[in-house]
This record gives C-alpha cells, sequence and structure tokens, in this order.
C-alpha cells in the first residue's frame, strides 16, 4: 500500500473512536429512513433495495469517506481508492474464486453444522432463526427475476455492496489498523473478524472471516481498495447470476453443492490445494 499520509498529531484511539461515531450517527439514521419507507410503502422489492442502497451508501461508504477526508491530507490515496487495478490482478481475483469454490462450500456446510451446548438451545434457535430470515430476504430479492431484475440485483448487491463495504472495512477500518502500526497480519484478520461480526450470521461466520481475510491481502498485495471491490462485486454477483440460472434451467443443480458432502466432496482437497498454490505464487500476478 502507499506511504502513511495521516494528519499529524491523530492516534490511532482517536481514528478509532471517530470512525465507529460516525458510523453509528449514519446508522443510525439509516434505521430511521429504512424504517420511515417500510411504513410507508411496505415491505415491497423496491423498498428492500432501497433499503440496502442506503446501508451501502450511508451506513458504510459515508463514513468512511468523511473520516478520510478528516484525518488524512489525501483521502482517496488513504483509502487505496486512487490506483487503478491492473487486469493481471483481475485474472487473479478470478482465478482464486473459482478455484475456492468447492473449498468454502464446504467450509460453509462445516459452519452451519455446528450446534451449540444444550444449556445454550435457545440461542441457538435465536440465532438460526435469524439466520434463516436472513436466507429467506435474500431469496425474495433473487427468486422469480427478470434478466434486467438481475442485472439490478447485480449492480445494487454485487457492485454496490463490495464497494461499500469494502471502502468501510478494508479502505478505511484494516488501514486504521495498519496505521497503528500493527502487523499487517494482524490488521487484516482483525478486519476480517469485525467484517464478519457486523454481518451478524454466526452460522457463517467463519467463511466470512476467510473470505474477509482474502480481500484484506488483496489490498495490500496490490496498494488498490479496487481489487477486493471487484473480488467481493464477483462473489455476490455469481450467487445472483447462478440463482436465475438454476431457476431458468441453465444450470443442473446450485454453484453451493460442489465440494460438499452432497457432491463431489473431494473437490473441496483439491480446491484448497489449488487456492493455496495461487496465494504462493501470487507474485506473478502482483
Amino acid at each position: 500500500m502507499g506511504s502513511n499520509n495521516s494528519i499529524s498529531g491523530v492516534s490511532f484511539i482517536k481514528k478509532i473512536g471517530f470512525f465507529f461515531s460516525v458510523f453509528f450517527v449514519c446508522f443510525f439514521l439509516t434505521a430511521t429512513l429504512s424504517s420511515l419507507l417500510l411504513s410507508r410503502f411496505g415491505s415491497s422489492h423496491s423498498v428492500v433495495l432501497t433499503q440496502i442502497v442506503l446501508q451501502n451508501v450511508l451506513s458504510f461508504a459515508v463514513p468512511a469517506m468523511l473520516v478520510a477526508a478528516f484525518i488524512a491530507r489525501k483521502p482517496l490515496d488513504y483509502l487505496a481508492l486512487s490506483k487503478s487495478p491492473k487486469w493481471m490482478h483481475v485474472l487473479f481475483v478470478i482465478l482464486v474464486y473459482v478455484v475456492s469454490v468447492p473449498a468454502m462450500n464446504m467450509i460453509v456446510q462445516l459452519n452451519e453444522s455446528i450446534t451449540l451446548p444444550d444449556s445454550f438451545a435457545a440461542l441457538e434457535k435465536l440465532l438460526r432463526m435469524y439466520e434463516e430470515a436472513a436466507k429467506a430476504l435474500t431469496n425474495q430479492l433473487i427468486s422469480g427475476q427478470t434478466l434486467m431484475g438481475v442485472i439490478c440485483l447485480m449492480l445494487v448487491l454485487g457492485c454496490l455492496t463490495g464497494f461499500g463495504e469494502e471502502i468501510f472495512f478494508r479502505g478505511m477500518l484494516t488501514r486504521i489498523f495498519l496505521d497503528k502500526p500493527m502487523n499487517k497480519h494482524l490488521a487484516i484478520w482483525l478486519g476480517a473478524i469485525v467484517f464478519s461480526f457486523m454481518h451478524f450470521q454466526f452460522f457463517g461466520f467463519v467463511p466470512r472471516v476467510l473470505m474477509g481475510a482474502l480481500f484484506g491481502y488483496m489490498l495490500v498485495w496490490s496498494g488498490s481498495l479496487w481489487v477486493p471491490i471487484i473480488a467481493h462485486a464477483i462473489n455476490n454477483s455469481v450467487v445472483v447470476l447462478s440463482t436465475y440460472a438454476l431457476e431458468r434451467g441453465y444450470l443442473s443443480q446450485s454453484l453451493d453443492v460442489y465440494g460438499t458432502t452432497q457432491c463431489m466432496p473431494w473437490l473441496a482437497i483439491v480446491s484448497v490445494a489449488a487456492t493455496v498454490a495461487l496465494i504462493k505464487y501470487r507474485k506473478f500476478f502482483f
């Protein structure tokens, strides 16, 4: 990443405190606007999409940009937005995504199969209800879409969400950790843990941490936030596109079963090996 251009005298505590203070104010505004939309128009498809747009713009992008403007001489440099990605970076993103899908599917399945001790049965039930509600909302958004609807969803759930979450969690949060100064690996994994935790989906916690960490390393390796933004957008967009393709009969089965116990579990092992190999020889791309 580029050289530190933080304004001198702004400590780690001040940065992180200011950042989350702005976030909570923006989050409150987002929640208020979302509630007003819901009470006025109901939970229609367009309202849910608008809520997602508000979340990504007002809750995530605005706090990161606003704080960067206050604590850095060159905000776009600080957020690593001024450096364009190279084609080899994008190729790496695509290759890693393709080869890691079966491994990630297996990790998702293992995480979902976790059961809490009997003494936490009520908590587990609550967590699973929340998880199912999140899945139902996603299915409500994606299922039964026309081609134009799918393109719209890819722009919102893929591109906009990729931009909003990456500028917040990698562009700002991970960068603040790196400014501590903190060991880059610790900074990346801390950012990934916060990223996963703030999705509030316990039974998807581990794969989201791994994904967040990979996005963090992509930022450090390339020095450009656009690389993890592209990776995030591809990941989300493929979910939308594959659901559409499955409903229309273009796919015989969902992509998220490959590598699991349901379909060719040996693919998960091959996937892990291929992903590790790509990461090990990343210098060819970076």
